[in-house]
């Protein structure tokens, strides 16, 4: 799963996604405790950060791709899949799964 969230989370940018984006990427059939377990997997490896911003209402929650993993993504002859000193590639997160599918990785 968090293979899925990094793959979207790199598209989107510096913008982020909400947590509501995440939860509609995973066709809003995966629980909440879940999502935040696979964010929390991003975050402890370092690919992405996490934050709130202000609404009108209640604070959005926004799942940020880190400055250094978002550094891999740009520039030219960089890819995605790049490692930065420090920082694992995107691939690295799915043997996290040990004999598990992609998707269902945390």
């Amino acid at each position: 799963m968090a293979d899925l969230i990094l793959t979207d989370l790199l598209k989107a940018g510096k913008v982020g996604l909400s947590r509501t984006a995440v939860r509609d990427l995973l066709g809003r059939h995966v629980k909440g405790d879940r999502i935040a377990q696979a964010c929390g997997l991003l975050v402890a490896r370092g690919f992405a950060t996490e934050g709130t911003e202000p609404t009108e209402g209640r604070p959005r929650n926004v799942l940020r791709v880190a400055t250094e993993a978002l550094k891999t993504t740009e520039g030219p002859g960089t890819e995605a899949t790049e490692a930065t000193e420090g920082l694992m590639s995107p691939r690295s997160l799915m043997s996290q799964c040990g004999d598990q599918s992609p998707g269902s990785c945390p």
